[in-house]
């Protein structure tokens, strides 16, 4: 009997492994590969600048640029503009949310 238990624990331990694997694959599959780079002035109101970036190469206080339709590709702080964002794949809040300058954004989320 005690044999069964761990031979039963363990096969569940394995599908727990697989699935969160899964779920890890599939989540970062919905993060684009590149972001929109802010080069010039570094000031989203002046300048239209932008250079795709990988998502791998950005380091903290980089700047970029999310259009409508797109998801955000780091976490952050709102800094300029006025965005209605879906939080749904991290929150499963139903309903968008809106972001203003100083709010924090979390990655995954997407753009309306």
């Amino acid at each position: 009997m005690l044999i069964a238990f761990v031979l039963l624990g363990r096969n569940l331990e394995q599908r727990a492994k697989i699935k969160a694997t899964s779920d890890m694959t599939r989540l970062l599959s919905v993060l684009p590969p590149k972001a929109r780079f802010l080069v010039v002035g570094g000031d989203v109101e002046k300048s239209t600048l932008t250079v795709d970036f990988p998502c791998d190469s950005l380091s903290v206080g980089d700047k970029i640029v999310v259009l409508p339709e797109d998801h955000v590709p780091a976490d952050g702080i709102v800094t300029a503009g006025i965005s209605i964002v879906d939080e749904s794949s991290f929150t499963w809040e139903p309903l968008p949310v809106t972001k203003l300058p100083g709010v924090i954004i979390v990655s995954f989320s997407k753009n309306i």
